[in-house]
């Protein structure tokens, strides 16, 4: 799932977040236990939008635990 909120010409300012339309499945849907890991979490506003697109548009997720590499303290989620 492709995101983006950093423009070039703004550098290090966060903008609007952009979520890709369309997601890469390898087969079926997704439904049941998911588990949405990051590289980073910074201030946790583009993993929040992410977890409630992928509730919203695919209402067959039961369970939806996050995981991510980095994360920094200042964070506004605490991934699972």
């Amino acid at each position: 799932l492709a995101t983006s909120s950093y423009r070039e010409a703004a550098g290090t300012e966060q903008g609007d977040l952009d979520i890709a339309q369309y997601i890469t499945i390898t087969r079926g849907t997704l439904d049941g236990n998911v588990l949405l890991v990051d590289d980073m979490v910074d201030t946790g506003k583009t993993f929040m939008r992410v977890r409630d697109h992928l509730r919203a548009q695919f209402p067959a997720i039961t369970e939806l635990k996050t995981a991510v590499l980095w994360w920094k303290g200042h964070a506004q989620v605490d991934p699972d």
